[in-house]
């Protein structure tokens, strides 16, 4: 009887191994429809914050997101604003832009980039504007399909808008 107990136990954990890697891996509708169903959200810390602003370009667009100073307790001094720009495949060559995170009228930095050779430089207009990262390949979040080209521009609290 003990040997008909373990062979049974071990079958239904055979069993019950195909199910979970179909489910997690294999099938993507049911790993969706977990986490919605559990409420879990991705940190703004990795997709970059919500999308604030589109600016339309000849062939492509200019995606800005909301500031992100979230920390484990409350706002951190600094944080980051991350800009992308999409689709990929339809950038030029060299892209120049200035940007006014806080809104007040005066640009706080400018970004340059080469996109062929993913390079970029900074060009910090206001003191509060510390450094960036990138330029790197990311995934738009509407779509998780769009490959865009995006940087993070080290922030602090006091240009937040």
């Amino acid at each position: 009887m003990q040997k008909v107990k373990a062979f049974l136990g071990y079958f239904i954990a055979f069993l019950g191994v195909p199910i979970v890697l179909a489910t997690f891996m294999g099938n993507q509708f049911f790993s969706e429809a977990l986490v919605k169903a559990t409420g879990l959200e991705v940190s703004p810390w990795i997709i970059g914050g919500e999308l604030q602003e589109t600016l339309p370009r000849e062939g492509y667009r200019t995606l800005i997101y909301a500031p992100v100073f979230m920390g484990l307790i409350g706002e951190t001094n600094e944080g980051f604003i991350q800009i992308a720009w999409s689709p990929a495949a339809n950038l030029p060559e060299n892209i120049s832009e200035e940007f006014d995170v806080n809104k007040d009228g005066k640009m706080d930095f400018k970004v340059t980039l080469n996109t062929r050779e993913k390079t970029g430089t900074l060009d910090a207009y206001s003191a509060d504007v510390i450094s960036m990262e990138g330029p790197f390949n990311y995934k738009t979040k509407d779509t998780l399909k769009t490959e865009s080209l995006a940087v993070r521009v080290t922030i602090k609290r006091a240009l937040k808008p």
